[in-house]
Protein backbone atom coordinates (compact mmCIF):
# COMPACT_ATOMS: atom_id res chain seq x y z
CA UNK A 1 0.00 0.00 0.00
CA UNK A 2 2.49 2.67 0.98
CA UNK A 3 4.65 1.72 -2.57
CA UNK A 4 1.42 2.25 -4.14
CA UNK A 5 0.81 6.12 -2.74
CA UNK A 6 4.71 6.36 -3.52
CA UNK A 7 4.03 5.33 -7.18
CA UNK A 8 1.00 7.78 -7.65
CA UNK A 9 2.98 10.38 -5.60
CA UNK A 10 5.48 10.35 -8.06
CA UNK A 11 3.57 10.22 -10.89
CA UNK A 12 1.43 13.27 -9.97
CA UNK A 13 4.87 15.72 -9.17
CA UNK A 14 5.77 13.79 -12.88
CA UNK A 15 2.81 15.12 -14.16
CA UNK A 16 3.16 18.83 -12.74
CA UNK A 17 6.63 19.29 -13.87
CA UNK A 18 5.60 17.85 -17.29
CA UNK A 19 2.57 20.26 -17.23
CA UNK A 20 4.83 23.48 -16.28
CA UNK A 21 7.42 22.78 -18.83
CA UNK A 22 4.89 22.81 -21.50
CA UNK A 23 3.20 25.73 -20.38
CA UNK A 24 6.76 27.59 -19.88
CA UNK A 25 7.59 26.21 -23.15
CA UNK A 26 4.69 27.53 -25.24
CA UNK A 27 5.15 30.91 -23.41
CA UNK A 28 9.38 31.16 -24.65
CA UNK A 29 7.24 30.02 -28.34
CA UNK A 30 4.57 32.66 -28.03
CA UNK A 31 1.96 30.62 -27.71
CA UNK A 32 0.08 32.04 -24.80
CA UNK A 33 0.95 35.75 -26.01
CA UNK A 34 -2.10 37.67 -28.14
CA UNK A 35 -1.73 38.87 -30.89
CA UNK A 36 -1.15 42.66 -30.81
CA UNK A 37 -3.72 45.01 -32.87
CA UNK A 38 -2.02 48.15 -33.91
CA UNK A 39 -4.56 50.93 -34.32
CA UNK A 40 -3.86 54.75 -35.81
CA UNK A 41 -4.38 57.29 -33.17
CA UNK A 42 -6.26 59.94 -35.27
CA UNK A 43 -10.19 59.36 -35.90
CA UNK A 44 -11.38 57.63 -38.57
CA UNK A 45 -13.56 59.46 -41.30
CA UNK A 46 -16.14 57.12 -42.71
CA UNK A 47 -19.25 57.71 -44.63
CA UNK A 48 -22.96 55.85 -43.49
CA UNK A 49 -22.81 54.14 -46.75
CA UNK A 50 -19.60 52.52 -46.37
CA UNK A 51 -19.10 49.00 -45.48
CA UNK A 52 -17.92 47.49 -42.67
CA UNK A 53 -14.71 47.03 -44.26
CA UNK A 54 -14.13 50.55 -44.22
CA UNK A 55 -13.64 50.55 -40.56
CA UNK A 56 -10.65 48.28 -40.85
CA UNK A 57 -8.91 50.71 -43.00
CA UNK A 58 -5.32 51.59 -41.04
CA UNK A 59 -5.28 48.24 -38.68
CA UNK A 60 -2.36 45.99 -38.65
CA UNK A 61 -2.69 42.72 -36.50
CA UNK A 62 0.49 40.79 -35.84
CA UNK A 63 0.74 37.78 -33.99
CA UNK A 64 4.28 36.35 -32.58
CA UNK A 65 3.44 32.26 -33.81
CA UNK A 66 0.87 33.02 -36.75
CA UNK A 67 2.29 36.29 -38.02
CA UNK A 68 -0.04 38.76 -40.17
CA UNK A 69 -3.90 38.32 -38.66
CA UNK A 70 -4.66 41.85 -40.34
CA UNK A 71 -7.43 40.03 -42.64
CA UNK A 72 -8.41 38.08 -39.72
CA UNK A 73 -9.66 41.30 -37.46
CA UNK A 74 -12.99 41.61 -37.01
CA UNK A 75 -15.60 44.59 -35.64
CA UNK A 76 -17.04 43.23 -32.30
CA UNK A 77 -19.06 46.60 -31.60
CA UNK A 78 -19.62 50.06 -32.43
CA UNK A 79 -20.68 52.17 -29.42
CA UNK A 80 -23.11 55.05 -29.29
CA UNK A 81 -22.11 58.59 -30.13
CA UNK A 82 -19.97 60.52 -27.79
CA UNK A 83 -20.42 64.47 -27.01
CA UNK A 84 -17.93 64.82 -30.19
CA UNK A 85 -20.64 62.63 -32.27
CA UNK A 86 -17.96 60.06 -32.60
CA UNK A 87 -18.81 56.66 -31.92
CA UNK A 88 -15.96 53.81 -30.73
CA UNK A 89 -15.82 50.74 -32.81
CA UNK A 90 -13.90 47.72 -30.72
CA UNK A 91 -12.07 45.09 -32.60
CA UNK A 92 -10.93 41.45 -32.15
CA UNK A 93 -9.09 38.86 -33.20
CA UNK A 94 -8.24 35.04 -31.96
CA UNK A 95 -5.00 33.49 -32.86
CA UNK A 96 -4.61 29.50 -34.28
CA UNK A 97 -4.48 29.12 -29.92
CA UNK A 98 -7.62 31.08 -29.55
CA UNK A 99 -5.59 33.53 -28.03
CA UNK A 100 -8.00 36.54 -28.09
CA UNK A 101 -6.60 40.47 -28.55
CA UNK A 102 -9.48 43.78 -28.36
CA UNK A 103 -8.36 47.57 -29.48
CA UNK A 104 -10.57 50.74 -29.89
CA UNK A 105 -10.81 53.29 -32.35
CA UNK A 106 -12.45 56.68 -32.55
CA UNK A 107 -14.82 57.22 -35.84
CA UNK A 108 -16.52 59.94 -36.95
CA UNK A 109 -19.28 59.70 -39.34
CA UNK A 110 -19.08 62.52 -42.32
CA UNK A 111 -22.86 62.76 -43.47
CA UNK A 112 -24.57 61.53 -40.79
CA UNK A 113 -28.58 62.81 -40.41
CA UNK A 114 -30.74 62.30 -37.50
CA UNK A 115 -33.83 59.51 -38.39
CA UNK A 116 -36.34 60.79 -39.89
CA UNK A 117 -40.25 60.64 -39.10
CA UNK A 118 -43.20 60.70 -41.65
CA UNK A 119 -46.87 59.71 -41.96
CA UNK A 120 -47.67 57.09 -44.10
CA UNK A 121 -51.41 57.75 -43.70
CA UNK A 122 -53.31 61.30 -42.94
CA UNK A 123 -53.30 61.57 -38.99
CA UNK A 124 -57.32 61.42 -38.48
CA UNK A 125 -59.49 58.57 -36.90
CA UNK A 126 -63.11 57.39 -36.30
CA UNK A 127 -63.29 55.65 -33.30
CA UNK A 128 -61.38 56.01 -29.97
CA UNK A 129 -57.91 54.67 -29.90
CA UNK A 130 -55.50 53.27 -27.85
CA UNK A 131 -52.31 55.87 -27.97
CA UNK A 132 -50.45 52.77 -29.43
CA UNK A 133 -52.33 52.20 -32.65
CA UNK A 134 -51.34 55.45 -34.00
CA UNK A 135 -47.82 53.69 -34.23
CA UNK A 136 -49.12 52.69 -37.68
CA UNK A 137 -49.37 55.78 -39.17
CA UNK A 138 -45.87 56.49 -39.00
CA UNK A 139 -42.61 55.09 -40.29
CA UNK A 140 -38.65 55.95 -39.42
CA UNK A 141 -35.93 55.54 -41.58
CA UNK A 142 -32.27 55.45 -40.25
CA UNK A 143 -29.33 56.50 -42.72
CA UNK A 144 -27.35 54.01 -40.39
CA UNK A 145 -29.80 51.19 -39.44
CA UNK A 146 -32.49 51.64 -42.13
CA UNK A 147 -36.28 50.60 -40.98
CA UNK A 148 -36.41 51.38 -37.47
CA UNK A 149 -40.49 51.94 -37.57
CA UNK A 150 -40.44 49.41 -35.18
CA UNK A 151 -38.46 51.23 -32.07
CA UNK A 152 -40.68 54.15 -32.65
CA UNK A 153 -41.80 55.42 -28.73
CA UNK A 154 -45.01 57.18 -28.52
CA UNK A 155 -46.44 59.43 -25.97
CA UNK A 156 -49.09 62.08 -26.18
CA UNK A 157 -50.22 65.70 -24.65
CA UNK A 158 -53.21 67.86 -23.64
CA UNK A 159 -52.65 71.36 -24.71
CA UNK A 160 -54.73 74.36 -24.88
CA UNK A 161 -55.31 73.67 -28.88
CA UNK A 162 -55.77 70.15 -28.52
CA UNK A 163 -54.12 66.62 -28.45
CA UNK A 164 -50.69 66.22 -29.75
CA UNK A 165 -48.93 63.05 -30.65
CA UNK A 166 -44.99 63.12 -30.16
CA UNK A 167 -43.56 60.08 -31.78
CA UNK A 168 -39.42 59.41 -31.11
CA UNK A 169 -37.16 57.05 -33.66
CA UNK A 170 -33.78 56.87 -31.82
CA UNK A 171 -31.11 54.25 -34.22
CA UNK A 172 -28.18 52.47 -32.79
CA UNK A 173 -25.87 55.70 -32.98
CA UNK A 174 -27.93 57.18 -30.15
CA UNK A 175 -29.42 59.77 -32.59
CA UNK A 176 -32.93 60.11 -32.20
CA UNK A 177 -35.68 62.54 -34.08
CA UNK A 178 -39.09 63.37 -32.62
CA UNK A 179 -42.22 64.37 -34.79
CA UNK A 180 -45.15 65.94 -32.89
CA UNK A 181 -48.51 65.67 -35.22
CA UNK A 182 -52.19 66.79 -34.00
CA UNK A 183 -54.78 63.46 -34.54
CA UNK A 184 -58.01 64.35 -35.78
CA UNK A 185 -61.46 62.90 -34.74
CA UNK A 186 -64.02 62.08 -37.26
CA UNK A 187 -67.80 61.10 -37.26
CA UNK A 188 -68.46 58.41 -39.61
CA UNK A 189 -65.91 56.41 -41.81
CA UNK A 190 -65.97 58.09 -45.18
CA UNK A 191 -66.68 56.07 -48.80
CA UNK A 192 -64.69 58.09 -50.74
CA UNK A 193 -60.36 57.76 -50.31
CA UNK A 194 -58.72 60.53 -51.08
CA UNK A 195 -55.16 59.74 -51.66
CA UNK A 196 -52.03 62.30 -50.67
CA UNK A 197 -48.87 62.10 -52.08
CA UNK A 198 -47.58 63.06 -48.78
CA UNK A 199 -49.42 63.35 -45.18
CA UNK A 200 -46.57 65.36 -43.43
CA UNK A 201 -44.01 67.65 -45.31
CA UNK A 202 -41.69 70.37 -44.10
CA UNK A 203 -40.66 73.34 -46.04
CA UNK A 204 -38.67 76.36 -45.22
CA UNK A 205 -40.33 80.09 -44.56
CA UNK A 206 -42.07 81.51 -46.71
CA UNK A 207 -42.86 78.82 -48.92
CA UNK A 208 -46.36 79.23 -50.62
CA UNK A 209 -48.57 75.76 -50.55
CA UNK A 210 -51.11 74.62 -53.28
CA UNK A 211 -52.24 71.82 -51.23
CA UNK A 212 -54.52 70.49 -54.56
CA UNK A 213 -51.14 69.68 -55.92
CA UNK A 214 -51.02 66.70 -53.53
CA UNK A 215 -54.12 64.79 -53.92
CA UNK A 216 -53.22 62.38 -56.59
CA UNK A 217 -56.28 60.02 -56.48
CA UNK A 218 -59.79 60.06 -55.16
CA UNK A 219 -61.70 56.75 -55.68
CA UNK A 220 -65.55 55.72 -53.98
CA UNK A 221 -66.39 52.02 -55.06
CA UNK A 222 -63.83 51.67 -57.63
CA UNK A 223 -64.21 54.45 -59.07
CA UNK A 224 -62.33 57.19 -60.21
CA UNK A 225 -63.72 60.72 -58.38
CA UNK A 226 -60.73 62.75 -59.76
CA UNK A 227 -63.21 65.14 -61.32
CA UNK A 228 -64.40 66.30 -58.31
CA UNK A 229 -61.02 67.44 -57.21
CA UNK A 230 -62.03 70.99 -57.24
CA UNK A 231 -65.26 70.21 -55.13
CA UNK A 232 -62.89 69.58 -51.60
CA UNK A 233 -62.97 72.10 -49.48
CA UNK A 234 -59.82 72.69 -47.48
CA UNK A 235 -59.59 74.37 -44.65
CA UNK A 236 -55.80 75.54 -43.03
CA UNK A 237 -54.29 77.85 -40.74
CA UNK A 238 -50.90 77.95 -42.76
CA UNK A 239 -48.87 81.05 -42.00
CA UNK A 240 -45.68 80.34 -44.48
CA UNK A 241 -43.99 82.77 -42.21
CA UNK A 242 -44.29 81.77 -38.36
CA UNK A 243 -42.21 78.09 -37.95
CA UNK A 244 -44.49 75.55 -36.27
CA UNK A 245 -47.06 73.09 -36.94
CA UNK A 246 -49.72 73.34 -39.15
CA UNK A 247 -52.54 71.90 -41.20
CA UNK A 248 -54.53 71.60 -44.07
CA UNK A 249 -57.71 69.51 -43.73
CA UNK A 250 -59.70 67.85 -46.90
CA UNK A 251 -63.51 67.49 -46.94
CA UNK A 252 -65.46 66.27 -50.09
CA UNK A 253 -69.32 66.28 -49.06
CA UNK A 254 -71.52 65.36 -52.09
CA UNK A 255 -75.26 66.06 -52.59
CA UNK A 256 -75.72 62.29 -53.02
CA UNK A 257 -74.29 61.51 -49.95
CA UNK A 258 -70.30 60.79 -50.62
CA UNK A 259 -68.21 61.75 -48.18
CA UNK A 260 -64.33 61.72 -48.49
CA UNK A 261 -61.70 63.60 -45.95
CA UNK A 262 -58.14 63.62 -45.23
CA UNK A 263 -55.18 65.92 -44.04
CA UNK A 264 -51.81 67.28 -44.99
CA UNK A 265 -49.74 68.01 -41.83
CA UNK A 266 -46.98 70.87 -42.63
CA UNK A 267 -43.97 71.51 -40.96
CA UNK A 268 -42.41 75.21 -41.67
CA UNK A 269 -38.65 75.25 -40.39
Amino acid sequence: MKNEIKYGIIVGLLLIIYVLFMAVDRLSKGFDQPPLITVPETVLQVSVRDQESALLNGIVCTDKEDGDLTSQVLVESLSEFNDQNERTVTYVVFDSHDNMAKATRKIQYTDYTKPSITLIKPMIYDYAHMIDAFLEYVKAESCIDGDISSKIMIRDEIKDDGWFLYFTATDSCGGSSTLMVKPTEIKSDPNVDIELSQYLITVPVGTEINPYSYVVSMNAMGMNYMRYLYEIEILNDYDPYTPGYYEFIYSLVRSNGDYGITKLAVIVE
